[in-house]
């Protein structure tokens, strides 16, 4: 990339971190308020709301994407570091709500009267393969992300330790 592509995309970024920012919390903030109050002790509440998350996760996961390229691009390894394992916390959050799924979708079927079932084993599968795929995609992002940052740093390292030019070579004092 040319110097001043380069310094374009640094000014640049600071307002695209924010965009990338906003598309992560603005779906939570929209999905909290849809939800609220929270009521985790209760099965339909939780298998209602972890249904409905799943329609939120693919914004707040392109907000995540564009921050970690962004950081990627422009070397910002802290930056890089921190959206990666933000993707890999995701990721696991992400299976456990997907387990807790499970688990409440077992339960309620039986309580699901008879004309409803296709509706709710349907809606029970879109949410699971929502939220399987966006924790499939943020561990990916983290994990390759974390490595590329692992990487740079290493390679940063090598090229700032000394050389030897040539072989070292010792010789007498010249004494006999």
């Amino acid at each position: 990339m040319s110097t001043t592509n380069s310094e374009s995309l640094e000014r640049l970024a600071k307002p695209i971190y924010f965009v990338g920012l906003l598309l992560i919390l603005t779906p939570l903030a929209d999905f909290i308020t849809s939800v609220w109050p929270l009521q985790p002790r209760e099965i339909r509440w939780r298998f209602a709301s972890v249904a409905l998350l799943g329609g939120f996760l693919f914004t707040p996961l392109l907000g995540s994407t564009l921050a970690l390229f962004l950081a990627t691009v422009l070397e910002h390894r802290g930056t890089q570091r921190l959206m990666a394992i933000f993707n890999i916390l995701v990721s696991v959050i992400l299976v456990a709500m997907l387990i807790g799924l499970s688990f409440d979708t077992l339960q309620l079927r039986k309580a699901v009267p008879p004309d409803a079932q296709t509706a709710f084993r349907t809606s029970a599968v879109r949410a699971a393969f929502k939220h399987g795929s966006v924790a499939l995609a943020a561990l990916w992002l983290g994990v390759v992300g974390l490595r590329m940052a692992a990487k740079a740093s290493r390679d940063e390292a090598r090229r700032e330790r000394p050389r030897m030019t040539g072989p070292v070579v010792v010789t007498g004092t010249g004494q006999s």
